[in-house]
């Protein structure tokens, strides 16, 4: 069968001209407030992560030696990893271990209250060249789950790092182009605590929004 004459006639002149641009997967951020204020502090010492993977399930109905499949419910998998340098003082994976303290208190063996611990404004963000956001995930109820080993060796001589791994409710995903913060957000998942709801208002004392004030700013 013969190529159509539009992908026949194509030469690597049009193919530019076809795809114009391409994402990068090094223009990214992250914002995690809580954390650090800065999100520029915060995305220079983040290494590695991901954008969330998004699925359907399937709902098989038999017909005779057939099955018609249907959409069935979204597979949120509700974990999110990030691999960050350390730095000298470990300020930054403190903070974290500190967050994991909220959810459960190894020296009290006490478990928090959801609202202390479980976070709605982590956000990563991809970027174009030009600095716009142009995909935008917000996590809700994010909390940290494991905060990973750093390798020490004598015959190392690159730098320390350290992965984090968190658990989410589900997320919001904003994928305009010109990434406006009033618009609205495609939710995922089942009702729950909106992308502007403000944290701080519904939790009190001794909530994530502490554990910067408490470890200090990353990196002074």
């Amino acid at each position: 069968m013969p190529f159509p004459s539009d992908v026949e006639s194509m030469n690597l002149y049009s193919f530019r001209q076809t795809i114009r641009d391409v994402s990068r997967p090094y223009l990214f951020m992250i914002e995690m407030h809580n954390i650090d204020t800065s999100t520029a502090k915060l995305t220079a010492f983040a290494r590695t992560t991901s954008l969330p993977k998004y699925s359907l399930s399937t709902i098989d109905i038999p017909f005779q030696s057939q099955k018609l499949k249907l959409a069935g419910p979204a597979n949120i998998e509700g974990t999110w990893q990030v691999e960050f340098l350390c730095d000298e003082l470990h300020t930054l994976r403190n903070k974290f271990l500190s967050w994991t303290q909220l959810g459960f208190d190894i020296q009290r063996l006490q478990a928090g209250a959801p609202v202390s611990y479980k976070y709605d404004l982590a956000k990563v963000v991809q970027l174009a060249r030009n600095g716009a956001r142009i995909a935008q995930y917000q996590f809700i109820g994010l909390f940290p789950t494991s905060v990973g080993e750093i390798q020490l060796s004598h015959e190392e001589q690159g730098y320390a790092k350290f992965p984090v791994e968190f658990a989410y409710d589900y997320y919001t995903i904003d994928q305009s182009n010109s990434f406006d913060v009033n618009s609205s957000a495609f939710q995922i998942g089942a009702t729950g605590i909106g992308a502007t709801t403000d944290l701080a208002a519904l939790a009190g004392a001794q909530n994530i929004n502490e554990v910067t004030g408490t470890i200090g700013n990353n990196g002074g």
